[in-house]
């Protein structure tokens, strides 16, 4: 199932710990098996589809275990940590990780763009003090 990342926040019961809540696109299939597996705890957003909490950021997936129970896929970031746990330190580790860092980021369907407003321009007022008509 896709999940897109749709909130975060703090935990209360986990201080410093921060929870994510993804809302999860599926099939009719996957839909049933989720709501049999969450039981109680089966939510909807407000456009009326599942949502997935958990502590886990970058989430791009959720799977079912062999018993049927839902997990985060996080293989994108395992595998980011192994590719980069090879790699001597210096550029080439950090530019390495810095790509790999936007890929799982736009993989989750996080916007990362930063909006600023653009400033109106002032207008010129004209300086009075000078007069330039007799040059």
């Amino acid at each position: 199932m896709k999940a897109t990342l749709l909130r975060q926040y703090p935990s209360k019961k986990k201080p410093g710990q921060t929870n994510y809540t993804y809302v999860l696109d599926c099939s009719p299939e996957e839909l049933e098996l989720y709501k049999k597996s969450q039981g109680d705890f089966f939510r909807l957003s407000e456009d009326n589809k599942p949502l997935y909490f958990t502590d886990k950021f970058g989430v791009h997936a959720v799977k079912f275990s062999t018993k049927g129970e839902p997990y985060a896929d996080t293989s994108a970031f395992d595998n980011a940590n192994s590719v980069l746990a090879q790699m001597p330190d210096g550029i080439l580790k950090t530019e390495t990780a810095k790509a790999m860092a936007q890929a799982i980021i736009a993989q989750a369907g996080i916007n990362t763009t930063v909006s600023t407003p653009t400033p109106e321009p002032v207008p010129a007022k004209a300086d009075s003090s000078e007069d330039l008509g007799s040059l």
